[in-house]
C-alpha cells in the first residue's frame, strides 16, 4: 500500500475523522463534567440553589452525563469481553431510561408551576422509574447470540 492507492487514502481519512470525533465527544464530556461540578459547588455554598428545581436539573445532568459515558463506551467498543458489553449495553439502557424519566419529572416540575392546581409527588415518580427498569430490561434479553442492541 502507498499514498496513491484511493482505498488507502480514504482509510486513512475515516480514521482520523474518527480519532478527531473522539477528540470532540470526549472534551464535551469534560466541559460537562465541569460544569456539574460547579453545579455541586454552588448547591454547597449557596442555599438558594437547593430548592426542587436545581435538584432535579442536577439528576438530570448527571443522567446526561451517564448517557454520554455510555454511548461512547457502546459506540467505539472500548470494552471487549462479553460480560462487559452486557453491563454495557445494560447500564447505557438503564441510564438511558433514566434520563427520559428525569426529564419528564423536570417538565412536570414546570406544569405544575404554570398550573399549581395539579398534584404530583416526586418520590412516586422516581420509585415508578425504578421499578419500570426490570420488565424492560427483561424484555431486552438475549436472543440467539443477539443482544437488545441489535449487535452480534
Amino acid at each position: 500500500m502507498n499514498g496513491s492507492d484511493p482505498k488507502f487514502n480514504e482509510s486513512v481519512t475515516e480514521a482520523q475523522a474518527s480519532d478527531l470525533y473522539k477528540v470532540f465527544w470526549l472534551s464535551g464530556l469534560a466541559v460537562s463534567c465541569f460544569c456539574f461540578l460547579v453545579q455541586i459547588i454552588f448547591f454547597v455554598l449557596l442555599k438558594a440553589c437547593r430548592n426542587v428545581d436545581e435538584k432535579i436539573l442536577a439528576q438530570m445532568t448527571f443522567a446526561r452525563i451517564m448517557v454520554t459515558i455510555t454511548e461512547f463506551c457502546v459506540t467505539y467498543n472500548i470494552v471487549t469481553s462479553d460480560i462487559g458489553k452486557d453491563l454495557i449495553y445494560t447500564a447505557y439502557f438503564y441510564v438511558d431510561f433514566s434520563l427520559v424519566v428525569w426529564m419528564l419529572v423536570f417538565s412536570k416540575n414546570l406544569y405544575d408551576k404554570i398550573h399549581p392546581e395539579t398534584y404530583f409527588i416526586l418520590w412516586n415518580m422516581y420509585e415508578y422509574s425504578m421499578a419500570a427498569i426490570k420488565p424492560c430490561q427483561t424484555l431486552c434479553e438475549r436472543r440467539g447470540g443477539d443482544d437488545c442492541m441489535g449487535h452480534q
